[in-house]
């Protein structure tokens, strides 16, 4: 069996739980005879592709960086859809896996599973795995962090889409399924809960002994992990006389509600504790000190508020250590209460005094049989030989698998009932062509639809009162070229060609196209295939690239309520069913300044309408002075917007919740428009910064130049030295040498990544339809 993992840890450079698991199961499989190859993202690596072999794993490292993908996803987004790429080259060049995994951290899954429903040859044949390991979103959540916040709020999103959408969904614990019920939905029924896996390939020496009154918290120090809770039952106990002390082992971690350090808040909150000893941060430790580290503690303490299969328990347990941990997390999962270890409720502190004064008055000797016993129960829980069974058994047996001809979404809406009805021919697509004076680029627009690959269509130009004679002209010559429809009308507007323009179409599926755009030849083909596929999808739309005035992509996203209640997510050039537009998506004639398109999208998806997008630029945008989006100023777009509201304020109240906390987080969102990306709210901030860049880009390929020649010689730039006399080169600028060494030393090793970054931005800029932000981070 080949079986591939996509991942963002794996060793010698990662000792997460992610990276543990990835080792683990590659062993696992490997030592069965199996095929592992792990791809995995890593900044250190200096080209953008290398493969290697780890303990007779196959592991495809690549930079993220380094990727085209960057200029209009996020970080996020971008990394999943470079996962993407990898993979489905490597099938291009070596063949087809069995399986392929992914986790949900990070949703790097995310386009991989989607390119495999919307038809991706390459993947139809291969089942995709999700396994749950530590989703964002719901640690921001447990973390009392910005949960709304783009683009986090966005990854949220991909990682609940790929937690329901992925062929075969395992989680290690029962406990991690059912917290996340709410945002699963009936989803969860499919999930198999398989243990991760967990041997030591080195002899352990367990260590009985242990150092007297050694109490132990191993864990990151953050606030899901339930330090801050423990801390405060131990305070009460030591305001009661309790006598022995804390000692805090994990990596310190931020703690945004109070903008500082968590063991930075932890000393300031309990200094008295600190002070007189009771309280000892260790820090993080080196996994081959922590064995050595942790066989002193006469007891650990996992208090997590929630957590999946925490391998701290694991490899204390297997240490022979008591651990005494929460009820709330899959840690409850892996103790027999009392036997193997203790577990007290969670807010209860007269049980956790009870547990804890329990573990405590133990003898050696029984302290050393419940040390036995945990042994025995990870042994049972996590030996490759149970795991690899339990896994081969949900894998194999094709139960619980995803439903092929159902596109899943993040949000279930019920389809509303129709009330309108109109004969349509079966198969026909009907592309209708709203005209307005758009002579010049009418002859590129109709010849794009006539060179599409779909043999089935109709092509009805809506002339809406065009007054210029050029235009007339070109109009008829055309028509006389290629025979297609003409309807004549007074002007009346786009919204009300449009509907004309339906009214008229005699096909099962109708499309939009204005005058000056074009259509990638093989979209038509590739809609209507989807569309046939799945009888719950809609309409199919993709990417849009610009041309003409402006070059650029805007990556679209599958319209999902809430963010769709506050930003248009998809292009009108959208192929849909003639009879959900008929019914649910005409144009109103009040969205005469714009937005009609915007309009439409939210009837189709309040009344159950569901959307799909192609993940490539096969929409072709025509950018032009004389583009009605070009007029959008803020007022005409709040007096916009206010007409949404108005209009499907019963959709709008349904997510008010979360529409207020998006726009709270965000700013106002008409100043972005890509959810994967950190928007520019203030106006003025990001008019500034567009000067800056324009000052910038008549000496930015010489700076990219210098850093390139610098690091293909293999010379990094580090420190603040190197860093100084960078940014000096590069910006004239020495004051901004600072804010260069704090974005460098939290995002990347290589500083040559964020000059590309930086100077890819001002033709999109210019042409693009509305405030675009212009960069990853």
């Amino acid at each position: 069996m080949r079986y591939w993992l996509i991942t963002t840890e794996f060793p010698p450079f990662h000792g997460g739980g992610i990276s543990t698991y990835c080792l683990h199961t590659g062993l696992m499989l490997t030592e069965r005879g199996h095929t592992v190859t792990v791809f995995v993202s890593d900044h250190q690596v200096q080209s953008y592709i290398t493969k290697e072999n780890y303990q007779g794993i196959n592991v495809i490292r690549f930079n993220p960086g380094m990727c085209q993908a960057n200029n209009q996803l996020g970080y996020s987004a971008s990394l999943s859809y470079q996962f993407s790429e990898i993979v489905i080259n490597e099938i291009r060049e070596n063949g087809k896996p069995d399986f392929i995994e992914t986790q949900d951290y990070h949703g790097i899954g995310y386009y991989l599973i989607l390119k495999k429903k919307l038809g991706e040859e390459t993947l139809v044949d291969t089942p995709i795995i999700l396994t749950a390991h530590s989703p964002s979103f719901d640690n921001l959540k447990h973390n009392q962090s910005p949960v709304y916040d783009l683009p986090g709020y966005w990854t949220g999103e991909m990682e609940k889409w790929i937690m329901k959408s992925a062929d075969i969904l395992i989680s290690p614990s029962e406990f991690m399924v059912t917290n996340l019920k709410n945002d699963l939905g009936t989803e969860i029924d499919r999930y198999h809960v398989v243990r991760n896996p967990y041997s030591i390939h080195q002899p352990i020496k367990h260590n009985i002994r242990f150092e007297e009154g050694d109490i132990a918290f191993f864990g990151k120090l953050t606030y899901q992990k339930g330090g801050l809770h423990l801390i405060k039952q131990m305070s009460n106990l030591w305001d009661n006389g309790f006598d022995k002390s804390l000692n805090i082992i994990g990596d310190d971690h931020y703690f945004e509600p109070r903008q500082m350090s968590m063991k930075e808040y932890l000393t300031k909150k309990y200094k008295r504790h600190v002070d007189s000893g009771r309280i000892k941060f260790e820090g993080k430790i080196s996994p081959d000190q922590i064995n050595d580290r942790l066989s002193k503690a006469q007891l650990i303490i996992v208090p997590s508020l929630v957590d999946n299969f925490p391998y701290a328990v694991v490899e204390s347990m297997l240490l022979g250590k008591v651990v005494i941990t929460s009820n709330a997390g899959g840690q409850a999962e892996m103790i027999e209460d009392g036997k193997s270890g203790f577990i007290y409720e969670l807010h209860n502190q007269q049980s956790f005094e009870q547990k804890l004064h329990e573990a405590l008055t133990k003898t050696e000797k029984e302290l050393a049989e419940i040390g036995q016993r945990a042994i025995q129960r990870i042994k049972e829980l996590c030996s490759y030989e149970n795991v690899y069974k339990a896994k081969m058994d949900c894998i194999l047996s094709g139960e619980k698998l995803a439903n092929p001809n159902h596109f899943p979404f993040v949000y279930d809406i019920e389809k509303s009932v129709k009330t309108k009805e109109k004969p349509t021919e079966k198969g026909l697509l009907s592309v209708i062509v709203p005209y307005y004076n758009s002579g010049k680029f009418l002859e590129e627009t109709i010849d794009s639809i006539y060179q599409t690959s779909y043999p089935s269509k109709e092509v009805i130009v809506v002339n809406d009162g065009t007054d210029e004679i050029e235009s007339l002209t070109k109009l008829y010559l055309l028509q006389e070229k290629y025979g297609f429809k003409v309807i004549n009308q007074p002007n009346q507007g786009l919204p009300s060609a449009r509907n004309t323009g339906i009214l008229n179409a005699r096909g099962e599926y109708v499309a939009y196209l204005d005058a000056d755009d074009k259509i990638d030849p093989h979209f038509y083909e590739r809609a209507i295939k989807l569309l046939e596929k799945y009888p719950n999808v809609s309409f199919v739309a993709s990417w849009v690239k610009y041309f003409y005035e402006a070059e650029g992509i805007w990556p679209c996203h599958i319209p999902e309520p809430p963010f769709l209640l506050i930003h248009n997510m998809v292009h009108t050039m959208y192929l849909c069913r003639a009879d959900d537009f008929l019914n649910f998506g005409m144009n109103d004639n009040a969205f005469e300044y714009g937005m009609e398109d915007y309009d439409a999208n939210i009837s189709l998806l309040k009344n159950g309408c569901r959307g799909v997008v192609i993940p490539e630029p096969l929409l072709i945008y025509r950018v032009h002075s004389t583009s009605m989006s070009r007029g959008f100023n803020r007022n005409n777009m709040l007096y916009l917007y206010r007409l949404l509201s108005h209009k499907h304020a019963d959709f709008y109240s349904r997510y008010a919740k979360e529409i207020f906390n998006l726009l709270m987080a965000n700013g106002p969102s008409y100043l972005y428009d890509n959810p994967t990306l950190k928007p520019y709210t203030d106006v003025m901030e990001y008019r500034k910064r567009v000067e800056e860049l324009e000052k910038a880009n008549s000496w930015y390929q010489n700076t990219l130049n210098y850093l390139q020649e610098t690091h293909k010689n293999g010379n990094r730039v580090q420190g603040n030295e190197g860093l100084e006399e960078t940014s000096r080169i590069i910006l004239h600028s020495p004051n901004q040498a600072e804010e260069i060494k704090q974005w460098y030393h939290k995002e990347y090793e290589v500083l040559p990544l964020w000059y590309k970054r930086f100077g890819h931005i001002i033709k999109v800029f210019q042409g693009h339809r509305s405030l675009k932000s212009l960069f990853i981070d």
